[in-house]
């Protein structure tokens, strides 16, 4: 069963809701060349990361980290965030409109989609890069709007440092996430007053050793700190 983040909302239009879904990928090919345009909608991707999570009402902050690999040759690793929707919904990066082509998004950048009756914000974290790809790709697979942050794409490889959690070469896992917020559309007057909201909320990601700390939002609306140790992924 997939562990991740996914959330729905209502629409007028058929089907009548919306989902957002998550799943962590390996060997996934590059980000943006479609590969699910002849596939067909019911069949799910396959989770490959470590999920962990918190949340406060509408705020989440959401963190990967990539599960143990054995010994197998990579040439990718990726967070997908992806959107079940129709053409109606629409889509901004930093509040101008995006219409659908590749395109490079600067990690902290707001990426805010209005659709039925909510606005929902992403803010994606700078990911562990081992690649020179950049780390953030808004494109779409097939019908399906999607966000990757990316840690690596590239020439196979084999990762011996993640090869297992308790392998004698560890070093931590890789860093890869994001903070998201839904709001219902009631609560602000437009969708630009919306992303200079989200842009404005606090949001920090640091490090003590393995061990990360992030934090999003301030006062009564702040998400519980997610904090967590890369070297075995435990809260």
């Amino acid at each position: 069963m997939n562990d991740g983040c996914i959330a729905y909302w209502t629409r007028k239009e058929p089907p009548g809701y919306g989902v957002l879904y998550t799943r962590y990928r390996a060997n996934a090919g590059v980000t943006g060349e479609p590969s699910r345009e002849s596939a067909p909608r019911w069949l799910d991707i396959w989770e490959d990361g470590v999920f962990r999570s918190a949340q406060n009402g509408s705020r989440a902050i959401v963190a990967y980290g990539v599960a143990p690999r054995g010994v197998r040759s990579i040439d990718s690793l990726r967070l997908d965030i992806r959107w079940l929707g129709p053409e109606s919904a629409s889509m901004s990066v930093t509040g101008e409109s995006w219409s659908g082509e590749t395109l490079a998004v600067e990690p902290g950048k707001p990426v805010v989609i209005a659709d039925g009756e909510v606005y929902i914000g992403i803010i994606s974290l700078e990911p562990t890069r081992i690649g020179h790809t950049p780390p953030v790709v808004l494109w779409r697979d097939g019908d399906e709007p999607v966000l990757s942050i990316v840690n690596y794409e590239g020439p196979p490889k084999q990762f011996w440092e993640y090869r297992s959690l308790a392998g004698p070469f560890w070093k931590g896992n890789v860093r890869n996430g994001f903070a998201l917020w839904i709001a219902p559309r009631t609560d602000f007057a437009s969708v630009e007053a919306f992303t200079q909201a989200l842009a404005e909320t606090l949001l920090a990601d640091s490090m003590e050793g393995t061990v990360r700390t992030i934090t999003f939002g301030d006062g009564d609306d702040a998400v519980a700190t997610l904090t967590y140790d890369l070297r075995e992924m435990r809260l």
